[in-house]
């Protein structure tokens, strides 16, 4: 939870929250804060002000890392979803090895308003939650949309349209999480967060890899999105 700082890091994450939940960019946030549009992009390279920080709680109580009430909970009752925690680790290197029928480790549920409106997903039996292993998902530079090693995914499976997104993938049997660029003509690219790793390239008819998209990453709960 942010209490009395909010880092660059923490305020670039809060932006894509805040432009996926209210169509907010940064002058229509400006706006609404009182502030100029310069001010907000400030931020993205600074830490934020105590002031605007109090003026973030103040209008946006609901995101997650101001409240303590919308957050992931481990009780069960009606207003709760809850999601399976497999006992499998998805690499960001080359590949683990999955275990048929994999058993479920433990279940977390989440309030349902917290994945309606904050992560985004409604069909909420698609849902499941499994680890990271490895650092090719993590370029170092503390972006968004690094995953870094033993962090905890949660997946939709209902997904399998992985073009531009970030997916657990089942490639020659080995469990894999990885982002994914479709070409027209069918070449498919993997794509690591960290520059170490070279893409890989997958052109039709050139290849004996088979890919199968497992699901979406749609938040990160070991930091908070993706």
């Amino acid at each position: 939870m942010i209490k009395n700082e909010m880092t660059k890091e923490q305020f670039a994450d809060f932006m894509e929250w805040v432009k996926k939940t209210y169509d907010l960019n940064k002058t229509a946030l400006g706006k609404r804060l009182n502030t100029t549009q310069q001010n907000i992009s400030h931020f993205l390279s600074r830490p934020v002000s105590k002031n605007i920080l109090k003026k973030l709680k103040d209008e946006f109580p609901e995101y997650p890392l101001f409240s303590e009430k919308v957050q992931y909970v481990t009780d069960k009752n009606k207003d709760t979803v809850p999601v399976p925690l497999y006992e499998a680790l998805v690499a960001a290197g080359k590949g683990e090895v999955p275990i048929d029928n994999l058993p479920e480790k433990d279940i977390i549920s989440f309030d349902k308003k917290f994945l309606k409106y904050i992560v985004g997903v409604s069909n909420f039996d698609s849902l499941s939650i499994v680890r990271a292993k490895g650092d090719s998902m993590n370029s170092q530079q503390n972006k968004t949309e690094d995953i870094k090693d033993k962090d905890y995914l949660l997946v939709d499976n209902s997904i399998k349209d992985g073009n531009g997104k970030i997916c657990v993938i089942l490639m020659n049997g080995e469990l894999r999480v990885k982002k994914l660029n479709y070409d027209l003509d069918g070449t498919l690219t993997i794509h690591s967060n960290n520059p170490l790793f070279k893409d890989e390239i997958l052109k039709p008819n050139e290849t004996e890899a088979t890919v199968e998209v497992l699901g979406k990453v749609v938040w990160n709960l070991s930091k908070g999105m993706v």
